[in-house]
């Protein structure tokens, strides 16, 4: 979910989508005239954990040799 003036909006996020990626909202924006509305722009930003459970990083480790 992301937040909007109007309230939260689902975002659907396909998979393979990279760090950095901008998905346009269209028509979720500031309004910019008594009967528009601008866009809102949603920056995707992974955050990587500094500390990992043993078990975290083996999993981790089976992903990447999967990939």
């Amino acid at each position: 979910n992301v937040k909007t003036i109007d309230g939260q909006v689902e975002l659907k996020i396909p998979e393979g989508t990279g760090v950095e990626t901008v998905f346009k909202l269209k028509g979720k924006g500031m309004p910019y005239s008594a009967s528009r509305r601008g866009d809102q722009y949603v920056k995707i930003n992974v955050r990587v954990p500094k500390k990992l459970s043993p078990r975290a990083r083996k999993m981790l480790q089976e992903l990447g040799d999967e990939l």
